[in-house]
């Protein structure tokens, strides 16, 4: 079972001047977070500015992220995407050329209630084999109730993580 006991960070998006992804840079930067001891490398996530990258754009930086590793640690794939099912499609995807764990936000054009937010992430744990991670990023502080955690990793063995950006929810 996958368990992280360290720093993971979150790879930037480094850009050549015609604007497309520096996949030198971005191997250099994986090789350095090993080198220095990372449990993990995610990405891309909000610090690659991955909202901002296109479709082919976030795969091709995963591509990068979990060829140079070579499984020295595990890759964590930020598959966050505009629907169900775009997210879903990305995330078998993502498992398929060896990445160890997705990293989800909820879906965030509008606050859901905590019903959807469970059967959003239940169908993605459904979709995967890989543990699933959720991302909880409501930056307007007030993020989910820990029912909500409790109810997915009690319905979903692949459901194993929550990376919390916001004030922890309950004890």
């Amino acid at each position: 079972m996958l368990r992280f006991n360290g720093i993971t960070p979150v790879a930037v998006t480094p850009f050549n001047e015609d604007e497309s992804i520096d996949d030198s840079a971005l191997r250099q930067q994986v090789d350095f977070a090993i080198e220095a001891g990372a449990a993990a490398i995610c990405g891309p996530g909000f610090a690659a500015e991955f909202y901002k990258l296109s479709d082919a754009e976030r795969h091709h930086f995963l591509e990068v992220l979990v060829e140079c590793t070579k499984k020295r640690v595990p890759v964590i794939a930020a598959t966050s995407s505009g629907s169900t099912y775009s997210t879903i499609e990305f995330s078998r995807w993502a498992q398929s050329i060896g990445a160890d764990c997705l990293m989800v936000t909820p879906p965030s054009t509008a606050r859901l209630p905590a019903s959807e937010i469970i059967g959003y992430y239940s169908r993605l744990c459904d979709a995967v084999e890989i543990p699933v991670m959720l991302q909880d990023a409501d930056f307007t502080g007030a993020g989910f109730a820990a029912g909500v955690f409790v109810e997915l990793a009690r319905r979903h063995p692949n459901f194993l993580f929550a990376k919390l950006e916001v004030q922890l929810p309950g004890q």
